[in-house]
């Protein structure tokens, strides 16, 4: 009886420390780790702004095969949420609360054991590629059991989730291509005429612009005598992808001014320029390839943006069948 005593004392003196122990550690904790990848920001920016594909490159998918998820919200970006059960790695779920196109991704966790954590991926394009940072930051571990964990898994946290990184790195690397882009060239172009139309847009809604903005101006050219296309379908881009919204000007280049104007329609002319040029070889939503391509050749030649990006259509993407064949000229004008 008197050992049964004692050993009841020990355990309770072992939890009594144990309390007094976490009350005086930090409820705040910041988990970083880099990596680079050989990969424009797109497809790294893929991986992490949906949840689902998470799977192919997450430690802790890896750890537990058996993990159920179940999935809410838009497949990619803010309001995409994830809750999971999981013996090994517990209960918890995640919600993306802001994702700022291929630069950064910040998650919000909610674990079982009472901590309110959030976790980002920041990209930042480097010589070697781009440099993925993942933070985990622990805001309010729980307590006592979230801030005693965190001192004794704190080291194997971090190690886990470098191997994310390392997993994410083997993934992106080995992803089939998508896209290419064709030798950058340097044109100087003449003075040219455009029938335009221009609205501010999402991504959601550029598609139907266009194919509205393109109708409405042929119409146009239609009742114009001598008025002739002479060249691709193409836009003017007024702003950073990264913006929920931007200005884009469809236009039309045309031989001559049209006598006549409908609502909607003006004409722009643009003086002969320098232009630096590739042309992108995949869906529209892969082009950023090719604009850091363009991006990084104007910084080496030392060359200053005077205008907006223009990105003309040389193929009708309903007409091919293979997305590679979508070929898409885009253009600075420079100095």
């Amino acid at each position: 009886m008197k050992a049964l005593k004692m050993i009841l004392y020990i355990v309770i003196g072992i939890v009594t420390s144990l309390l007094v122990f976490a009350f005086f550690l930090p409820d705040k904790k910041v988990l970083s780790n880099s990596i680079i990848i050989n990969s424009y920001p797109r497809p790294i920016y893929g991986m992490v702004n949906s949840l689902k594909s998470w799977e192919k490159w997450s430690p802790f998918s890896e750890m537990d095969p058996a993990m159920v998820s179940e999935y809410s919200g838009p497949e990619f970006g803010v309001g995409s949420h994830q809750a999971w059960k999981s013996e090994k790695n517990g209960n918890g779920s995640m919600t993306i609360l802001e994702s700022i196109f291929e630069k950064k991704v910040v998650l919000n966790l909610d674990l079982d054991y009472g901590g309110k954590d959030s976790t980002l991926f920041i990209l930042e394009r480097v010589p070697e590629g781009t440099k993925v940072t993942w933070e985990t930051r622990i805001t309010k571990a729980g307590y006592p059991m979230g801030r005693l964990m965190w001192v004794a898994m704190g080291g194997m946290m971090n190690k886990t989730f470098y191997q994310g990184l390392e997993k994410l790195k083997k993934v992106v690397e080995n992803l089939p291509p998508v896209c290419k882009s064709g030798d950058v060239m340097e044109s100087n172009e003449p003075e040219k005429i455009y029938l335009t139309i221009t609205d501010t847009l999402t991504t959601e809604n550029i598609a139907q612009f266009f194919g509205a903005a393109y109708g409405k101006i042929g119409a146009l050219m239609k009742t114009n005598q001598g008025v002739k296309m002479v060249g691709a379908p193409a836009a003017f881009y007024n702003g950073d992808p990264s913006n929920p919204v931007w200005i884009v000007t469809a236009a039309i280049p045309v031989n001559m001014e049209p006598k006549k104007l409908t609502q909607g329609i003006s004409v722009l002319k643009t003086p002969a320029l320098k232009m630096v040029s590739v042309v992108h070889y995949g869906d529209y939503s892969t082009s950023s390839d090719s604009y850091y391509k363009l991006e990084d050749y104007m910084k080496s030649k030392k060359y200053e943006v005077i205008g907006n990006p223009l990105e003309e259509y040389i193929t009708d993407p309903m007409n091919v069948k293979d997305p590679m064949m979508i070929e898409t000229k885009i253009s600075f004008p420079v100095k």
